[in-house]
């Protein structure tokens, strides 16, 4: 019996030991969504993906589909640095929502997008505020879920993927509203 491959880009939101070698890991993909998938033998010392499949890096993995659940048969990592703490907690609180958030896979490019926007700005920027970025790539997370602000102070930051200065710099200026709209929003989820 013939396997489909399926090749795409995602995110290593978390991962989980499994038996002696296995790791169940949790990925943001681009074409499938939100998709958990074991990897063989991944903590073995001699395995190939062992170091491009950490939590917090960008990859292209090959997937097959299983009968009950999704196998990684391939990874190349796209992007990963070496952070300071604070911007991999920051990483860390962003996954977490994210799979606490998405119910499975459903494909959902506007959110994959903001995920690599933050992504990306964690890793590269160095003058950035976290409490701002944070706040910002939330309400716009939310959004594209479907939770969307009804405060127009804050609806033109929902539509853009970009994360740039002036963004930040209304997100903090707006600090005390961003907050009470985001913690309004999650008491929506039920979470």
């Amino acid at each position: 019996m013939s396997h489909i491959h399926y090749d795409t880009e995602a995110f290593v939101l978390h991962g989980t030991s499994l038996g002696e070698a296995n790791r169940y890991l949790t990925l943001l993909t681009k074409e499938f969504g939100l998709l958990r998938a074991v990897g063989r033998g991944l903590r073995l010392e001699r395995s190939k993906l062992r170091y491009c499949l950490q939590e917090g890096a960008r990859v292209r993995v090959s997937l097959v589909r299983g009968r009950e659940v999704w196998r990684l048969t391939g990874a190349v990592l796209l992007e990963m640095k070496e952070i300071e703490p604070e911007r991999r907690q920051l990483l860390a609180r962003l996954s977490f929502l994210l799979r606490r958030l998405l119910p499975g896979e459903e494909r959902n490019e506007s959110l994959f997008e903001i995920f690599a926007a933050a992504h990306r700005y964690i890793l590269d920027d160095e003058k950035a505020t976290v409490a701002a970025l944070e706040e910002l790539v939330v309400l716009r997370m939310l959004a594209s879920l479907g939770y969307r602000s009804s405060s127009p102070l804050l609806s033109p930051l929902l539509d853009g993927v970009v994360i740039d200065t002036d963004a930040l710099v209304f997100v903090r200026s707006t600090r005390q509203h961003a907050v009470a709209e985001i913690n309004a929003l999650l008491t929506m989820t039920e979470l």
